[in-house]
């Protein structure tokens, strides 16, 4: 029997060396869907210094146990199914002459033609769809905390001037209290606008600390540590037809093509195969037995209604790929207005407030003497002073938080990958 078995192993085992060949890989596209495909970056990004602290950040973790978990499962695809083992064995009490059999088999099935491919097409699709995401998130994250980074600068830059401000009101109260000439109501008005001054000051102060606060939580930091700041990307490395964002919806069209390949599939029959030994009773001759068992596809449904819809999801991430082709040309477009007018801004300020200290300080001496109606111009002028400030403040914290959303366009690699 021992030898029976044998023979009828070899046999099998040869069909399926037959059939487990690699075949040729599937190239959909422009994208191979046989390996991830890589981006490259340059090593001199600012994202270099905050690499670590990223890649614990909870999101970003959770998008690379994503990506680790395509990669295990794309190790199965393809994968043939278990052959199938089948032993009897007979035996007649009531009949002693019978004696007693046996039976021993072994199947295997075949998937359909083009199915395997498709599976690892499939499976290939989803790990560069995980790689692209998790891109997406690992630039969404250093975006955030740009931006935080740039809000808290911003907060801190406003109550700088209004501390400023404050400052300057005390001095003039002090001033005209001095003279002996000016109402004490105007030294008093002078300094209640200080103390408002300081109060918004200290305002704007902890709102630097609630941003940093908030940037910490991204990372999942302790109280105690600090987020570190990536810094801002000089548009000029952007290149829109790279961003990550742009290449999940590319990895999005090369997935809905693996499923009109697996679904092309279904249109062509499924083989088994099985081969036998079998004796009955002590008298009987050894049978062996070779089967073939074919699944006919004879309902067009279980295929075209998949392509159909795999067609339609490759329209669906083609119209995604130009979206996003077209929002990241138009947040350069932004962000080049945005620090232009930030250049504007700081300008006028600069001049402006050179000029109101001028006009300060002689309205001041004139309220000292007691001219009439110059107190008036003298609060209005230390106003203006603060509002011209915290404008260009604003123009420029406009202009960082723009160019922050550009770390959402850049590729950004996964130092966790890099590492041996």
């Amino acid at each position: 029997m021992t030898s029976i078995t044998t023979y009828l192993t070899a046999i099998l085992c040869a069909v399926l060396l037959m059939s487990c060949g690699q075949g040729k890989r599937v190239q959909t596209g422009e994208v191979r869907v046989d390996q991830p495909v890589d981006v490259p970056m340059d090593t001199a990004s600012p994202a270099r210094r905050v690499d670590d602290p990223v890649a614990r950040a909870p999101r970003v973790a959770a998008a690379r146990m994503r990506r680790d978990a395509a990669r295990a499962a794309a190790n199965a695809a393809g994968v043939l199914p278990d052959p199938m083992v089948e032993a009897q064995y007979m035996r007649m009490p009531d009949d002693p002459e019978f004696g007693s059999g046996g039976m021993i088999g072994l199947g295997q099935t075949f998937p359909r033609w083009g199915e395997r491919d498709g599976m690892r097409a499939m499976a290939a699709a989803e790990v560069e769809m995980a790689e692209a995401d998790l891109a997406m998130v690992r630039g969404e994250t250093l975006a955030r905390l740009a931006m935080l980074h740039a809000q808290a600068r911003a907060a801190e830059a406003t109550a700088a001037a209004y501390r400023e401000n404050s400052k300057r009101a005390e001095n003039l109260s002090d001033l005209i209290a001095s003279s002996g000439v000016a109402r004490l109501t105007e030294a008093l008005t002078l300094r209640s606008r200080a103390q408002l001054l300081e109060v918004s000051a200290q305002e704007a102060y902890l709102a630097a600390i609630d941003a940093r606060g908030r940037a910490r939580a991204v990372l999942a930091l302790p109280a105690a540590s600090e987020a570190p700041d990536p810094g801002l990307l000089d548009a000029a490395l952007i290149d829109p037809a790279r961003n990550p964002r742009l290449r999940l919806a590319k990895a999005a069209h090369v997935q809905a093509q693996a499923q009109a390949l697996l679904a092309a599939s279904r249109s062509h029959p499924e083989f088994g195969v099985r081969a036998g030994w079998q004796r009955e009773g002590r008298m009987a001759e050894d049978e062996y037995r070779v089967g073939v068992s074919v699944a006919i596809p004879l309902r067009p449904s279980a295929w075209r209604g998949p392509q159909e819809a795999a067609l339609r999801r490759q329209d669906a991430a083609d119209l995604d790929a130009s979206s996003a082709a077209i929002d990241a040309v138009e947040l350069l477009a932004r962000v080049g207005r945005a620090q232009e007018q930030a250049k504007r801004a700081r300008t006028v300020a600069n001049d402006t407030k050179q000029r109101l200290g001028l006009e300060l300080e002689t309205f001041a001496s004139a309220s000292a003497t007691g001219e009439q109606g110059s107190t008036a111009m003298l609060f209005e002028r230390l106003d203006m002073l603060a509002e011209t400030e915290v404008m260009a403040v604003m123009a420029e914290a406009d202009a960082d938080m723009a160019a922050a959303e550009l770390w959402m366009v850049m590729p950004t690699p996964d130092p966790v990958a890099e590492r041996p």
